[in-house]
Protein backbone atom coordinates (compact mmCIF):
# COMPACT_ATOMS: atom_id res chain seq x y z
CA UNK A 1 0.00 0.00 0.00
CA UNK A 2 1.53 3.17 -1.04
CA UNK A 3 1.48 6.14 1.29
CA UNK A 4 1.25 9.75 0.67
CA UNK A 5 5.44 10.39 1.74
CA UNK A 6 6.21 11.74 -2.08
CA UNK A 7 3.86 14.77 -2.47
CA UNK A 8 3.79 16.05 0.95
CA UNK A 9 6.02 19.62 0.24
CA UNK A 10 7.04 22.52 2.40
CA UNK A 11 5.14 24.94 3.93
CA UNK A 12 2.06 22.79 3.15
CA UNK A 13 -1.35 24.96 3.62
CA UNK A 14 -3.25 22.90 5.71
CA UNK A 15 -0.14 23.10 8.21
CA UNK A 16 0.33 26.93 7.54
CA UNK A 17 4.30 26.14 8.62
CA UNK A 18 7.37 24.20 7.53
CA UNK A 19 8.02 21.73 9.63
CA UNK A 20 11.76 21.25 10.97
CA UNK A 21 13.69 18.83 8.77
CA UNK A 22 17.37 17.07 7.96
CA UNK A 23 18.37 15.72 4.89
CA UNK A 24 19.10 11.98 4.81
CA UNK A 25 19.96 12.10 0.94
CA UNK A 26 20.85 14.28 -1.17
CA UNK A 27 21.41 14.73 -5.07
CA UNK A 28 18.73 11.82 -6.10
CA UNK A 29 16.61 11.03 -8.99
CA UNK A 30 12.71 11.40 -8.62
CA UNK A 31 12.66 7.42 -9.06
CA UNK A 32 15.56 7.17 -5.89
CA UNK A 33 14.22 9.52 -3.71
CA UNK A 34 10.53 7.92 -4.50
CA UNK A 35 12.36 4.20 -3.85
CA UNK A 36 13.51 5.72 -0.40
CA UNK A 37 11.00 7.70 1.06
CA UNK A 38 8.96 4.22 0.23
CA UNK A 39 11.35 2.63 2.19
CA UNK A 40 11.12 4.55 5.04
CA UNK A 41 7.08 4.47 4.89
CA UNK A 42 7.45 0.91 5.18
CA UNK A 43 9.22 1.28 8.36
CA UNK A 44 7.56 3.52 9.67
CA UNK A 45 9.09 6.61 9.27
CA UNK A 46 7.94 10.23 8.11
CA UNK A 47 9.94 11.40 4.98
CA UNK A 48 9.43 14.48 2.37
CA UNK A 49 10.78 15.23 -0.70
CA UNK A 50 12.85 18.68 -1.93
CA UNK A 51 13.35 19.02 -5.25
CA UNK A 52 16.42 21.10 -6.51
CA UNK A 53 15.63 21.00 -10.12
CA UNK A 54 13.69 17.80 -12.60
CA UNK A 55 15.94 15.16 -11.61
CA UNK A 56 17.94 16.14 -8.23
CA UNK A 57 15.81 15.71 -4.82
CA UNK A 58 16.57 15.59 -1.51
CA UNK A 59 15.06 12.87 1.32
CA UNK A 60 13.91 14.52 4.19
CA UNK A 61 12.95 13.37 7.75
CA UNK A 62 12.33 14.90 11.14
CA UNK A 63 15.63 15.22 13.42
CA UNK A 64 14.09 13.03 15.65
CA UNK A 65 14.14 10.09 13.17
CA UNK A 66 17.50 10.52 11.36
CA UNK A 67 19.52 7.78 13.53
CA UNK A 68 16.69 5.40 12.22
CA UNK A 69 16.70 6.86 8.87
CA UNK A 70 20.31 6.24 8.75
CA UNK A 71 20.02 2.83 10.19
CA UNK A 72 18.14 2.11 7.07
CA UNK A 73 20.22 3.00 4.64
CA UNK A 74 23.04 1.59 5.57
CA UNK A 75 21.37 -2.05 6.17
CA UNK A 76 19.25 -1.71 2.69
CA UNK A 77 22.03 0.47 1.03
CA UNK A 78 25.37 -0.15 2.39
CA UNK A 79 27.82 0.80 -0.54
CA UNK A 80 24.81 2.69 -3.05
CA UNK A 81 23.28 4.57 -0.36
CA UNK A 82 25.42 5.65 2.14
CA UNK A 83 24.35 9.01 3.67
CA UNK A 84 27.42 10.63 4.28
CA UNK A 85 29.03 11.32 0.33
CA UNK A 86 25.71 11.92 -1.96
CA UNK A 87 28.14 13.17 -5.04
CA UNK A 88 30.68 9.83 -4.91
CA UNK A 89 27.85 8.08 -4.08
CA UNK A 90 25.81 9.19 -6.90
CA UNK A 91 28.89 8.60 -9.01
CA UNK A 92 28.59 4.66 -8.17
CA UNK A 93 24.85 4.96 -9.11
CA UNK A 94 25.65 5.54 -12.71
CA UNK A 95 27.98 3.12 -14.56
CA UNK A 96 30.42 4.87 -16.52
CA UNK A 97 31.47 3.78 -19.53
CA UNK A 98 34.99 2.21 -18.57
CA UNK A 99 32.77 0.17 -15.66
CA UNK A 100 29.71 -1.18 -18.15
CA UNK A 101 32.82 -1.32 -20.92
CA UNK A 102 34.57 -4.10 -18.86
CA UNK A 103 31.42 -6.33 -19.06
CA UNK A 104 31.25 -5.42 -23.21
CA UNK A 105 34.65 -6.52 -23.61
CA UNK A 106 34.47 -9.71 -22.06
CA UNK A 107 31.25 -10.51 -23.50
CA UNK A 108 32.82 -9.67 -26.50
CA UNK A 109 35.98 -11.89 -26.24
CA UNK A 110 33.85 -15.05 -25.55
CA UNK A 111 31.50 -14.35 -28.30
CA UNK A 112 34.52 -13.89 -30.79
CA UNK A 113 36.26 -17.27 -29.49
CA UNK A 114 33.21 -18.98 -30.05
CA UNK A 115 31.92 -17.43 -33.31
CA UNK A 116 35.73 -18.24 -34.51
CA UNK A 117 35.61 -22.20 -32.83
CA UNK A 118 32.33 -23.21 -34.14
CA UNK A 119 31.98 -21.03 -37.31
CA UNK A 120 28.58 -20.48 -36.53
CA UNK A 121 26.14 -21.52 -34.25
CA UNK A 122 26.46 -25.47 -34.42
CA UNK A 123 27.91 -27.43 -31.79
CA UNK A 124 31.69 -28.72 -32.67
CA UNK A 125 33.67 -31.49 -32.02
CA UNK A 126 36.10 -31.81 -29.11
CA UNK A 127 39.21 -32.10 -31.36
CA UNK A 128 38.16 -28.35 -32.87
CA UNK A 129 37.76 -26.96 -28.60
CA UNK A 130 40.99 -28.97 -27.92
CA UNK A 131 42.93 -26.98 -30.96
CA UNK A 132 41.48 -23.63 -29.89
CA UNK A 133 43.04 -24.01 -26.22
CA UNK A 134 40.16 -26.04 -24.09
CA UNK A 135 41.96 -28.06 -21.34
CA UNK A 136 42.40 -31.76 -21.08
CA UNK A 137 44.51 -32.94 -18.18
CA UNK A 138 47.13 -34.74 -20.02
CA UNK A 139 47.90 -31.34 -21.89
CA UNK A 140 48.04 -29.95 -18.94
CA UNK A 141 50.59 -31.80 -17.37
CA UNK A 142 52.38 -31.67 -20.11
CA UNK A 143 52.99 -27.96 -19.82
CA UNK A 144 50.41 -26.70 -21.28
CA UNK A 145 49.17 -24.61 -18.97
CA UNK A 146 48.18 -21.51 -21.02
CA UNK A 147 44.88 -23.45 -21.55
CA UNK A 148 44.21 -22.55 -17.97
CA UNK A 149 43.20 -19.02 -19.11
CA UNK A 150 42.00 -19.77 -22.80
CA UNK A 151 39.14 -22.32 -21.82
CA UNK A 152 37.43 -19.06 -19.70
CA UNK A 153 36.54 -17.74 -22.90
CA UNK A 154 35.76 -20.85 -24.90
CA UNK A 155 32.32 -22.81 -24.84
CA UNK A 156 30.83 -25.60 -26.28
CA UNK A 157 27.86 -24.84 -27.71
CA UNK A 158 24.98 -21.89 -27.63
CA UNK A 159 23.33 -22.48 -24.42
CA UNK A 160 26.44 -22.97 -22.38
CA UNK A 161 27.62 -19.40 -23.97
CA UNK A 162 24.08 -17.53 -23.55
CA UNK A 163 23.42 -19.33 -20.08
CA UNK A 164 27.23 -17.46 -18.85
CA UNK A 165 26.93 -14.58 -20.55
CA UNK A 166 23.51 -13.86 -19.32
CA UNK A 167 24.72 -14.40 -15.34
CA UNK A 168 27.52 -12.63 -16.58
CA UNK A 169 24.98 -9.04 -17.13
CA UNK A 170 22.95 -10.06 -13.85
CA UNK A 171 26.04 -10.13 -12.04
CA UNK A 172 28.48 -7.86 -13.76
CA UNK A 173 27.71 -4.45 -13.95
CA UNK A 174 27.35 -3.71 -10.03
CA UNK A 175 30.44 -5.36 -8.88
CA UNK A 176 31.89 -3.48 -11.96
CA UNK A 177 30.26 -0.34 -9.74
CA UNK A 178 31.95 -1.22 -6.60
CA UNK A 179 35.21 -2.47 -8.04
CA UNK A 180 35.81 -0.24 -10.53
CA UNK A 181 36.87 -1.59 -14.64
CA UNK A 182 40.53 -3.18 -14.13
CA UNK A 183 39.67 -4.80 -10.58
CA UNK A 184 36.44 -6.64 -11.62
CA UNK A 185 38.62 -7.57 -15.28
CA UNK A 186 41.21 -8.93 -12.91
CA UNK A 187 38.93 -10.52 -10.75
CA UNK A 188 37.20 -12.38 -13.67
CA UNK A 189 40.21 -13.49 -14.84
CA UNK A 190 41.81 -14.75 -11.85
CA UNK A 191 38.55 -16.72 -10.41
CA UNK A 192 38.36 -18.65 -14.02
CA UNK A 193 42.07 -19.90 -13.84
CA UNK A 194 41.67 -20.35 -10.19
CA UNK A 195 38.70 -22.77 -11.09
CA UNK A 196 40.35 -24.69 -13.46
CA UNK A 197 43.62 -24.81 -11.34
CA UNK A 198 40.66 -26.62 -8.59
CA UNK A 199 39.32 -28.80 -11.07
CA UNK A 200 42.66 -30.32 -12.54
CA UNK A 201 44.18 -30.47 -9.28
CA UNK A 202 41.15 -31.90 -7.40
CA UNK A 203 38.94 -33.72 -9.68
CA UNK A 204 41.46 -34.93 -12.42
CA UNK A 205 39.50 -36.49 -15.65
CA UNK A 206 39.78 -37.06 -19.18
CA UNK A 207 36.97 -34.84 -20.30
CA UNK A 208 37.48 -31.47 -22.13
CA UNK A 209 36.75 -28.50 -20.22
CA UNK A 210 36.05 -24.67 -20.95
CA UNK A 211 34.02 -21.96 -19.96
CA UNK A 212 33.41 -19.10 -18.39
CA UNK A 213 31.30 -20.38 -15.21
CA UNK A 214 34.43 -20.51 -12.57
CA UNK A 215 34.78 -16.26 -13.63
CA UNK A 216 31.19 -16.17 -13.38
CA UNK A 217 30.99 -17.61 -10.09
CA UNK A 218 34.08 -15.48 -8.57
CA UNK A 219 32.10 -12.48 -9.94
CA UNK A 220 29.41 -13.96 -7.34
CA UNK A 221 32.02 -14.61 -4.50
CA UNK A 222 33.59 -10.71 -4.80
CA UNK A 223 30.21 -9.09 -4.44
CA UNK A 224 29.66 -11.36 -1.23
CA UNK A 225 33.57 -10.59 -0.18
CA UNK A 226 32.61 -6.82 -0.17
CA UNK A 227 30.20 -7.20 1.81
CA UNK A 228 31.62 -9.60 4.69
CA UNK A 229 32.51 -8.48 8.02
CA UNK A 230 35.48 -5.68 8.35
CA UNK A 231 33.24 -3.38 7.28
CA UNK A 232 32.06 -0.34 9.06
CA UNK A 233 28.47 -0.39 10.99
CA UNK A 234 25.55 -1.20 8.76
CA UNK A 235 27.32 -4.83 7.09
CA UNK A 236 25.05 -7.52 6.81
CA UNK A 237 25.91 -10.36 9.16
CA UNK A 238 28.49 -12.75 7.61
CA UNK A 239 25.66 -15.97 7.77
CA UNK A 240 23.24 -13.21 5.75
CA UNK A 241 26.10 -12.97 2.85
CA UNK A 242 27.25 -16.80 2.39
CA UNK A 243 23.90 -18.25 2.99
CA UNK A 244 22.80 -15.33 0.16
CA UNK A 245 25.94 -16.51 -2.14
CA UNK A 246 24.83 -20.42 -1.45
CA UNK A 247 21.30 -19.69 -2.61
CA UNK A 248 22.34 -17.24 -5.93
CA UNK A 249 25.24 -19.77 -6.54
CA UNK A 250 22.43 -23.06 -6.54
CA UNK A 251 19.60 -20.89 -8.49
CA UNK A 252 22.11 -19.58 -10.91
CA UNK A 253 24.85 -21.59 -11.54
CA UNK A 254 24.00 -25.00 -9.81
CA UNK A 255 25.00 -28.57 -9.17
CA UNK A 256 23.99 -31.10 -11.46
CA UNK A 257 25.46 -33.71 -14.23
CA UNK A 258 27.45 -32.51 -16.59
CA UNK A 259 28.55 -29.26 -14.66
CA UNK A 260 32.22 -28.72 -13.20
CA UNK A 261 31.52 -28.16 -10.23
CA UNK A 262 34.99 -28.13 -8.88
CA UNK A 263 35.60 -25.17 -10.86
CA UNK A 264 32.69 -22.77 -10.21
CA UNK A 265 33.43 -23.33 -6.56
CA UNK A 266 36.93 -22.69 -6.84
CA UNK A 267 36.02 -19.31 -9.36
CA UNK A 268 33.76 -18.98 -6.21
CA UNK A 269 36.36 -18.67 -3.53
CA UNK A 270 38.57 -16.89 -5.18
CA UNK A 271 36.16 -14.45 -5.95
CA UNK A 272 35.34 -13.85 -2.57
CA UNK A 273 39.20 -13.42 -1.40
CA UNK A 274 39.55 -11.15 -4.22
CA UNK A 275 36.41 -9.24 -3.09
CA UNK A 276 37.78 -8.56 0.33
CA UNK A 277 40.89 -7.61 -0.92
CA UNK A 278 39.07 -4.74 -3.27
CA UNK A 279 36.84 -4.16 -0.75
CA UNK A 280 36.20 0.15 -1.37
CA UNK A 281 35.35 0.83 1.92
CA UNK A 282 38.48 -0.42 4.10
CA UNK A 283 40.72 1.83 1.34
CA UNK A 284 38.60 4.65 1.83
CA UNK A 285 40.46 7.21 4.94
CA UNK A 286 37.45 8.11 6.48
CA UNK A 287 34.50 6.46 8.42
CA UNK A 288 31.23 6.25 6.78
CA UNK A 289 29.05 6.77 9.99
CA UNK A 290 25.76 8.54 10.01
CA UNK A 291 26.31 11.60 9.86
CA UNK A 292 23.77 14.76 9.95
CA UNK A 293 23.15 17.35 7.17
CA UNK A 294 21.61 20.64 6.71
CA UNK A 295 19.72 21.49 3.78
CA UNK A 296 21.63 23.54 0.97
CA UNK A 297 20.23 27.15 1.49
CA UNK A 298 18.69 29.17 -1.71
CA UNK A 299 20.76 32.01 -2.93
Amino acid sequence: MWQSYAMRKEGSASSGKTKASVAVRTGLSKAEADALALLFASMGLGSRLQAHSADSFTVLVPPEQLERANELLAEEYPEVLRPDDPEKDQAVLDSSPEQLGVVVAITAACLAAFFFTHGGLDPVGRARMVEMGAITWSLVEAGEYWRLLSAVFLHFDLGHIMSNMVMLWILGPHLAREMKAWPFLLTFVVAGIAGNVASHVLTPSMAVKAGASGGVAGILGALAGLSLPGRKSGSRPSWQVLGAMAAIYGMAIGFGPGRDNTAHLGGLLAGVVAGIIFRRREEAPQGFGPTTRNLPRSG
